[in-house]
């Protein structure tokens, strides 16, 4: 006949047990104490237990509201840098917008300067045949 399957309440009792007597939970401990089930499964337990049963876990009452204070510090600091890193976001795209224009001008106004140049040439150019039109032969 097969042997019933270890649950977690049988393995947290026995552990409960042990420790109340002094001695260490262990999954091999477990095995020998309860006479059944599979190290796995008495392991995976015993987990569970040491999570739910971990001094180390415990806050005194008396502490939760600085803990709460200081998570509630720690959210708003959280969001004001959450904020400052957005606005500093949004600046470098406005500055990254601002040197493409930057470019634009400075091509237009090389573009402006070789136009000026060549109308400058070109006056000059009209004003010597005009010169040279009204001198009397």
């Amino acid at each position: 006949m097969r042997k019933p399957a270890i649950t977690a309440s049988r393995v947290f009792e026995e552990a409960d047990k042990l420790v109340n007597s002094g001695r260490t939970a262990t999954p091999t401990v477990l095995y020998r104490a309860l006479g059944s089930g599979s190290l796995s499964t008495i392991t995976k337990h015993l987990r569970a237990w040491k999570r739910d049963n971990d001094p180390n876990l415990l806050v005194p009452t008396s502490v939760t509201p600085l803990f709460e204070n200081l998570w509630q510090s720690a959210v708003a600091e959280a969001t004001r840098k959450v904020t400052a890193s957005d606005s500093i976001t949004a600046m470098a795209c406005e500055l990254q917008e601002a040197r493409k224009l930057i470019q634009q001008y400075e091509q237009d106004r090389r573009a402006d300067t070789a136009c000026i140049s060549t109308l400058k040439r070109r006056i000059v150019e009209l004003e010597a045949e005009l010169l040279t039109d009204n001198v009397p032969a």
